[in-house]
């Protein structure tokens, strides 16, 4: 334990070095990918040492010195593949350009808003009727309510992404913020609220749209208050019961039920040995299953949800565990890329994904489209992908991408000579 501790504290320090050492901004992929797989492992670390008190429940794997070693390895070579591929290729070229921002709105964007402030208010109305954990609502809720929800407020999210990849953090897009906190406040999912808040910060620094301090700090306070949210709707208390101790209650809780799947997964893959690896299987079945229609399913009278691959293996595997398969719905990415090729798997994955995010940072350079489809993928899809499992982030990435042309279309900024190149800053 002591070697692996010391090769996880050592990767950890090549991250810090590195950001702090090289041009590279503090608000960057790099970083919040560092404090996710911090996150992530941390506090298992530091409940199996004894330091941080376990009381949510009896999670006995826990206590498993090799199946922690386990998971401070994997989670290294991680962090490693991240950082050796997004560093090398994302690299810039000369000719690359820098963009301005636009100060008047014109009328389609002018309409586009109004629209979109219409659907943020159905959002609240039926979150705060149907709430997802917020306020002492139930963790669930009709599937149906649950897909409008999750889809208007993923379009309403792009449209802020648009206006503020053109326009900056001017009014529209802090009143779009505002509403968008007061429906986390009422409904109770706060993964969007945040992996908004972290794609804004990232292509807020990358693009030096935060010249003012105080638009910074303004960003800043707004993921500071959705950090209470999170506080407040975990323990379903009230604005009395923030404290130091409710606001590293919910980390704690994220640490660990997010990565205690991993856990899982090498019992049963590594020590166990009763299930084999699935050589990236259910990264091409279920976003493919995804992209047929329900209806399909429903006329041959088969649920679709039965033949994914993770509900399938998740029956299969619960016969063999003391808790549910990924108990409260914590899923750290890790446990996937393990579950199809072991150590190898944990490498490569990360290795792609950070490849995959320094061409798009590229690309996002070329003009205002691509600049546009980078901050999509920033704020719908970096950070889920990191919390959740491939099946789900695919879809969300397949809907976030529909969504996101759609709304070039509308603006007619998807391809058109004048949206092309906003200016030479």
């Amino acid at each position: 334990m002591l070697i692996v501790c010391g090769i996880y504290i050592s990767v950890i320090t090549i991250y810090l070095v590195y950001i702090f050492s090289s041009r590279i901004s503090l608000l960057s992929p790099l970083t919040f990918f560092l404090i996710f797989s911090i996150l992530y492992s941390l506090f298992t670390l530091l409940v199996f040492q004894g330091y941080y008190p376990s009381n949510i429940g009896v999670l006995s794997l826990l206590n498993d010195e090799n199946l922690i070693s386990i998971h401070l390895v994997n989670v290294s070579l991680s962090m490693l593949g991240f950082i050796a591929f997004y560093c090398y290729f994302r690299k810039k070229d000369k000719s690359q350009i820098i963009f301005s921002i636009k100060n008047k709105i014109n009328i389609i964007d002018s309409r586009l808003y109004w629209a979109t402030l219409f659907i943020g208010a159905i959002v609240f109305i039926l979150g705060y009727i149907y709430p997802w954990g917020g306020w002492g609502g139930e963790f669930g809720r009709p599937e149906l309510i649950n897909s409008l929800i999750t889809n208007l407020k993923l379009f309403y999210i792009l449209v802020l992404a648009y206006f503020f990849a053109k326009y900056g953090f001017n009014s529209i897009v802090r009143w779009m913020f505002l509403l968008l906190f007061i429906i986390t406040v009422f409904e109770g999912a706060r993964t969007i609220l945040i992996s908004s808040v972290i794609g804004v910060l990232i292509f807020g620094a990358q693009f030096k749209i935060f010249k003012v301090n105080y638009k910074l700090l303004i960003i800043f306070i707004i993921f500071i208050i959705s950090i209470l949210i999170i506080a407040i709707t975990r323990i379903g208390g009230s604005f009395d019961d923030i404290n130091i101790e409710s606001i590293l209650y919910p980390l704690y809780f994220e640490g660990i039920y997010g990565s205690y799947m991993c856990l899982q997964i090498y019992k049963l893959l590594e020590v166990d040995k009763l299930f084999a690896y699935t050589y990236g299987f259910q990264y091409f079945y279920d976003p493919f299953l995804f992209l047929i229609p329900r209806a399909v399913f429903e006329y041959f009278d088969i649920s679709k949800d039965s033949l994914s691959f993770y509900n399938q293996f998740s029956v299969n595997a619960n016969d063999y565990l003391d808790n549910n398969l990924g108990p409260y719905g914590g899923f750290y990415y890790v446990a996937d890329s393990f579950l199809s090729f072991s150590y190898y798997g944990t490498f490569v994955v990360s290795s792609l994904f950070g490849y995959v995010t320094a061409k798009l940072e590229k690309l996002s350079y070329i003009n205002f489209k691509y600049r546009y489809y980078y901050l999509v993928y920033l704020v719908s899809f970096f950070m889920i992908f990191i919390k959740h499992q491939i099946s789900q982030s695919s879809h969300f990435l397949i809907v976030a991408l529909f969504f996101g042309t759609l709304i070039l279309l509308i603006t007619k900024s998807f391809g058109s000579p004048q949206n092309q190149i906003d200016g030479v800053g």
